[in-house]
């Protein structure tokens, strides 16, 4: 493979400077191969092997041999020496740093190649041309092509005679001389092979030679080039008149007359293509035309684009147990395929090694070994790139363990709990799972439905909403001793809440002992038996662990972390995931190729997951954005038919078993070829232009292109049909022509087809037009086009008109203005001959005032008017919907935490999601507003939690599922509340009043919380005549249930009171409100209300009854 690298690669601090290339041979030549590297870590080793991964040691080597710089050297190379022939690379090392390996390079044996194309007789007309051919194999560039004429070395008269790329003699204008036999000479490598002769003779004849059609005696054939390079695309035709060549791209006409133009034309008629570029990619047409008749000749040049980085892999530094992704965008041409090395060794990707995101490295669990440099190579038949990071990872601190202590002060409780079989005691709240201890090995325990009180049907178990997560649990093992400033307790009370096949929710308590605000908390969790650990962190006291594998035991622990550091492990909380149908995996390896215009090939390879016996395979195919289709085999090939021409079809694979179909394949996009257009052009006018000239317009076929339209064939002919007819051809872009050099006041009759590289669509009737008697007056201005027609889009305007009434008066062009509101804020001047403008880059739904007019040499004529409004954007309606997922479960699991859950039935039984859709969550708080307001949640998976809603509040839910441009509707919605808080805000507009006759009593009133969080069920009042006092200074008085008004008595007279007050609900307690002070009326006669405040506060009825016979 020829290849190119991207020069210097230097991360990971390692990098080459010299990497070997590819080299060709002569019989007992010696081959070279270059290697040198260098790192900011020392001097690295450079070793060879061959392309498989094996060794060179060179012991016992009597050809191959290492020299003192690195390079790898083959003193003689010959025919019978396969083993030194083949691919090699080298391999830069550095001792405890790691490794990079270089790009493949090739040795190979010179060969001379036989011919592909050798000259034949030829016979032309005197001043034709004449092409003989002599093609080699396209890998043969560096050899030399020679021409003879009768047997001698030829001498070029450079003004007739090229030797074109390819190797062909092409002659213009053949004269006499040119008579006689030729025959190329291929030499290189110190040898040389010669074609078969070919005679090239001279036709006469004794009468005029009568008009030809052309005949194509060199015909372009597919280029597949690398950008950059150069292609020349030969092509030469004869007829008689001498017929005209020009070129096209897609149908459009190529300019070869600009002076920087990457176009020329060489030799008579071919056309060479410089520094090749990407969107040179494509259909290019040789069009030869006389007066007979015009041909087209195609070929396709495909550009190949070497791989290029987008974005290169960093270098990374990182600590064991975390998850890490390498990123790695590569372009190219085709697509390059991507691999990635670790220390110069391929990647077996796995659970904990896995490509993600197209071609990211991602390791899950890191490990201490992990480290060393990591290489991510592309590679297409154009060349190939690579970039390298290098992995560390941090060792941990050694820290001085603290002795732990049992606090004395800390009573043991006892609670409810049930033993486990290994001697530890399990919270109610974990019945789902069990706990072992975080350092000492025990034995598996299985999670059944009968662990669980509140199992429920369906495929996810959750327990009992009764379940209060503030319980507090203390066992009878030691805890660690409070130290200020010490890291935290072990998080308490792991528990789980939710277990699917694939994903787990974990809820625990703080730590006894914080120490300080919890920064972070980290959980850890690992299948078990298996080394690698991951993480994963959050700063709730719960969390949802996704990507897990089915019925797989996982051990999970809760590690908090403050300001000093990560403390003490929670215990271990075993948990097996539920079953899944054990269905297929997804099909490896899914290739397809269009075979025809209506038919695709595919082939793949069985799933690596089997689960038993494949029974079939389930083909589904769409053509854009209309309905899904099936198809059903038992073989990995298949061939769909009945396709649609020049179609790009998205198809997968699922395997089907005894328990369903399995997962699907990633979509693979494939195009049918083109055909032949079945749709003559649509909506064809002819229209008088003068009294010798007729215009021609039409758009494309409005279905059965079937293919990129190249041109448009026009024929026409005076009406009486004595003449035969003539045709012209247009370029595939243009939607008129004028017919020029027509008799006057003459009928003319006018048909047309499209075009494209197959060949020539249906011909539309036969149409016809007069041309005028006499020209047309231009003394006067024109009228006003006439029947203006709009057509409204989003953001575009179409326009269609006839010329004025008046069609005795001249009109060379049309000059449109429009604007929002008022017309001719922006304008275009068009050709007279059009008739037909699209205005675009307009607003949405927006007023525009559009004006037309027509003009002449003696000015513009009166404007016609439209007022027009474009329509709001909108998804297309034609887009088939999607099925909406079902099932959709709202699980609470705290004041601001939900976790939702859905099925997709479009999805196999297993419910993994293989290919590229994504679901979109809609949430709202529950109301009947019209106008709600919604927040979205995008989720790649099944599952997700959101964690932002209020407490104490109802929320709806629905997902829809998006794949492209197609999407479902709204799931049905689901309903649930969030559990309470505590009151986030204060009681409101706190006011403090004397009670009439009452100088020592006040009356406090005030509002509710503003976010209660739930039903309040009391408040406190706290009132001090000093406000500097600490809170647990001032005095307290209570008021059970949610009363706004409250008397406080047996005040001091004349005193300045300060009054706050605070809520609670069965979470707790709210935050204070403003303080407010009242100061107490002067002291006069008021023992007998102080006796009596005194008597009501001690609630004595009979002294009530004594006060008042006072």
């Amino acid at each position: 493979m020829d290849g190119q690298t991207d020069g210097r690669v230097n991360g990971g601090g390692l990098y080459f400077t010299i990497e070997p290339q590819d080299v060709v041979v002569e019989q007992g030549g010696s081959a070279r191969l270059d290697c040198e590297a260098k790192s900011i870590f020392g001097q690295p080793t450079i070793q060879w092997r061959t392309d498989d991964g094996t060794p060179i040691n060179f012991i016992g080597e009597n050809y191959r041999s290492q020299l003192a710089n690195g390079s790898l050297y083959i003193n003689s190379v010959y025919a019978g020496s396969s083993e030194l022939t083949g691919s090699y690379q080298c391999l830069a090392s550095v001792d405890d740093v790691g490794a990079i390996v270089s790009r493949t390079a090739t040795i190979k044996l010179a060969s001379l190649p036989g011919f592909e194309k050798e000259p034949q007789d030829t016979m032309v007309y005197p001043g034709q041309i004449a092409y003989l051919s002599c093609t080699l194999p396209a890998s043969s560039s560096l050899l030399k092509i020679q021409w003879l004429k009768d047997e001698r070395p030829m001498v070029l008269d450079e003004n007739r005679m090229t030797i074109m790329p390819s190797g062909a003699l092409e002659i213009d204008d053949v004269q006499i001389q040119d008579v006689g036999s030729y025959r190329c000479n291929a030499s290189g490598y110190g040898q040389y092979r010669l074609s078969n002769k070919a005679q090239l003779g001279l036709l006469t004849s004794d009468i005029d030679q009568g008009s030809s059609p052309p005949i194509f005696i060199a015909q372009p054939s597919q280029q597949v080039a690398v950008e950059g390079s150069t292609v020349t695309l030969e092509c030469a035709a004869n007829g008689y008149p001498k017929p005209t060549i020009f070129w096209l791209k897609d149908g459009v006409s190529i300019d070869l007359g600009s002076f920087d133009s990457r176009y020329r034309k060489i030799a008579a008629s071919s056309l060479m293509i410089t520094d090749l570029k990407e969107a040179d990619h494509g259909s290019y047409q040789c069009r030869a035309e006389n007066e007979v008749e015009t041909l087209d000749s195609v070929a396709e040049i495909i550009v190949q684009v070497p791989p290029k980085f987008i974005k290169k892999p960093e270098d990374k530094v990182a600590s064991e147990s975390q998850d890490l992704e390498f990123e790695c965008e590569i372009y190219g041409k085709p697509e390059p395929k991507v691999t990635w090395l670790k220390n110069g060794e391929r990647i077996t990707v796995n659970e904990y090694w896995q490509i993600i995101n197209g071609n990211n490295l991602r390791i899950n669990g890191l490990l201490a070994i992990d480290a060393g440099i990591f290489q991510c190579i592309g590679i297409n038949p154009a060349g190939s790139v690579q970039a390298s990071a290098r992995l560390t990872i941090n060792q941990p601190k050694k820290t001085t363990a603290q002795k732990a202590t049992t606090p004395k002060s800390v009573p043991k409780k006892k609670l409810l709990y049930r033993p486990l079989y290994n001697k530890t005691w399990q919270h109610p709240s974990t019945l789902l799972g069990h706990t072992l201890s975080a350092f000492t090995p025990n034995p598996p325990l299985s999670i059944s439905p009968s662990d669980d009180p509140a199992d429920l049907p369906g495929s996810v178990k959750y327990p009992s909403s009764l379940y209060d997560p503030d319980t507090h649990f203390v066992d009878d093992t030691e805890s660690i001793e409070s130290i200020e400033g010490s890291v935290p307790s072990a998080p308490r009370n792991l528990s789980l809440i939710i277990v699917t096949a694939r994903f787990v929710t974990l809820r625990w308590q703080e730590p006894e002992n914080t120490n300080g605000d919890i920064l972070n908390y980290y959980i850890y969790y690992k299948q078990e038996g298996v080394q690698r650990e991951r993480v994963v962190n959050t700063q709730k006291l719960e969390a949802m662990i996704s990507s897990l594998q089915p019925s797989m035991i996982y051990q999970f622990r809760i590690v908090a972390q403050n300001s000093r550091g990560p403390g003490a492990s929670s215990e271990v909380l075993q948990v097996t995931t539920q079953s899944e149908a054990n269905v297929p995996g997804p099909p490896m390896n899914l290739e397809g190729h269009a075979t025809s215009s209506a038919s695709i090939a595919l082939s793949w390879d069985e799933p690596q997951v089997i689960n038993g016996r494949i029974s079939k395979y389930i083909v589904t195919y769409t053509e854009g954005d209309v309905e899904e289709r099936t198809r059903e085999t038992t073989s990995t090939t298949y061939e769909l038919v009945d396709l649609v021409p020049y179609t790009e079809y998205s198809i997968r694979v699922q395997a089907v078993n005894e328990n369903g179909p399995g997962a699907y394949t990633r979509d693979v996009l494939v195009r049918t070829h083109s055909a032949q257009p079945t749709q003559p052009p649509h909506n064809v006018t002819l229209e008088a232009a003068s009294s010798t000239s007729i215009i021609v317009r039409w758009e494309p076929p409005l279905d059965g292109q079937n293919g990129i339209i190249t041109g448009y064939k026009i024929r026409y002919r005076r009406h009486d049909r004595r003449f035969s007819p003539n045709s012209v051809t247009t370029e595939g872009n243009q939607r008129l022509y004028v017919i020029t050099g027509l008799e006057k006041h003459v009928i003319y009759q006018v048909r047309m087809c499209a075009l494209n590289v197959n060949g020539t669509g249906p011909w539309t009737e036969w149409m016809t037009i007069e041309t005028y008697e006499n020209d047309l007056d231009e003394t006067n201005v024109p009228g006003a086009p006439s029947h203006i027609r709009t057509k409204s889009m989003a953001d575009s305007i179409s326009i269609w008109w006839n010329p004025p009434k008046d069609q005795s008066i001249k009109v060379r062009g049309y000059r449109i203005g429009w604007g929002k509101g008022y017309p001719d804020v922006e304008d275009q001047v068009l050709d007279g001959k059009q008739r037909f403008f699209t205005i675009e880059s307009l607003e949405p739904t927006t007023e525009y005032v559009i004006s037309i007019r027509a003009t002449n040499e003696a000015g513009e004529g009166q404007p016609a008017y439209a007022n027009v409004r474009t329509i709001e954007r909108s998804v297309s309606e034609y887009v088939v919907p999607l099925i909406p997922p079902v099932g959709l479960k709202a699980i609470v699991l705290s004041a601001a935490t939900v976790v939702l859950y859905w099925t997709d039935t479009t999805l196999p039984k297993s419910q993994y999601v293989t290919d590229n859709r994504y679901y979109v969550v809609r949430y709202t708080s529950y109301h009947h507003s019209s106008n709600p307001r919604y927040k979205y949640y995008n989720a790649t998976d099944l599952n997700c939690m959101i964690n932002d809603l209020k407490p104490n509040t109802q929320y709806e839910f629905t997902v829809k599922v998006i794949k492209g441009k197609r999407e479902s509707p709204w799931s049905m919605v689901v309903l649930n509340q969030t559990q309470e808080a505590a009151p986030t805000s204060p009681p409101r507009d706190l006011s403090v009043h004397s009670v009439e006759d009452r100088p020592t009593s006040v009356i406090l009133r005030w509002q509710p919380p503003k976010q209660p969080n739930g039903p309040i069920t009391g408040y406190i009042i706290f009132y001090s005549t000093d406000n500097n006092k600490w809170d647990r200074d001032w005095l307290i008085e209570g008021v059970i249930g949610d009363k706004t008004e409250f008397v406080i008595k047996m005040l001091q007279p004349s005193t300045t009171y300060y009054f706050k007050i605070q809520s609670r609900n069965s979470k707790g307690y709210g935050p204070f409100s403003t303080t407010v002070s009242f100061k107490t009326p002067q002291k006069g006669t008021v023992d007998r209300f102080i006796y009596q405040d005194i008597l009501e506060k001690q609630m004595i009825p009979y002294a009530r009854k004594n006060m008042l016979n006072i």
